[in-house]
């Protein structure tokens, strides 16, 4: 009965889904993928996050940018991120578009000439799906005040960037392979039809199990 519960145990774990996927870091010619979109800022200042259009200026769906504790000042259009204030630099950029995936980013960076910092600038580049990291990527000695054009391509629903140096500002970003997020919030992502029938056998055998201990102890045969 004890190796009946095993298996039961371990068909479930087997049941949960696992996420396996490829990401591409480095300029588009070199990425490939599908063709972009470009985001249409809305303007705004003085703000931690703010909101891009699909398309054009009024296109949809949404995308969200966030920052943290940052405040930022969005440029209407095709434009620019910048950190709000004189002296001001941006370490922390999150980029989701609510309830869809995406698989290609494009984007351009410029890193902040910050003389009171000594290291050689960097900045990293995570992206997730449904909760997990799928890849991060570091990229080092960055030049100062140089225009960085880079292509994130994958499947996930969530980018982030961070520099511990700063950026001055990001800009031109575009977006492609939009699709509905089919994740179910209450249970991670939809299984495929062979993990249903998975998960059932092994609830369905501890439930024959549990019955039998019931009755056994119940003295009926």
């Amino acid at each position: 009965m004890n190796k009946l519960l095993l298996i039961a145990a371990a068909l479930c774990t087997f049941a949960a889904p696992a996420y396996a996927g490829t990401v591409c870091f480095g300029t588009p010619d070199n990425c490939g993928g599908d063709p972009e979109h470009k985001v249409f800022l809305e303007a705004g200042s003085n703000s931690t996050t703010g909101f891009g259009n699909y398309d054009s200026q009024a296109g949809l769906p949404v995308v969200d940018f966030s920052s943290g504790a940052e405040k930022l000042d969005y440029k209407n259009g095709w434009a620019n991120i910048d950190p709000h204030g004189s002296g001001k630099f941006l370490q922390n950029l999150d980029i989701t578009v609510p309830g869809y995936d995406f698989n290609d980013l494009v984007y351009s960076a410029q890193m902040y000439k910050n003389n009171a910092y000594t290291g050689a600038l960097s900045f990293t580049i995570t992206v997730w799906n449904d909760g997990s990291i799928v890849d991060s990527h570091t990229y080092s000695n960055v030049a100062h005040d140089t225009n960085i054009e880079y292509d994130v391509t994958g499947l996930f629903d969530k980018v982030s960037f961070y520099s511990q140096s700063g950026f001055k500002e990001m800009k031109q970003f575009e977006l492609s392979g939009l699709a509905l997020d089919t994740e179910v919030t209450t249970t991670g992502t939809v299984p495929e039809p062979s993990t249903w029938a998975m998960g059932l056998i092994g609830f369905g055998m501890v439930g024959a199990l549990a019955w039998r201990k019931r009755h056994a102890a119940l003295g009926v045969a």
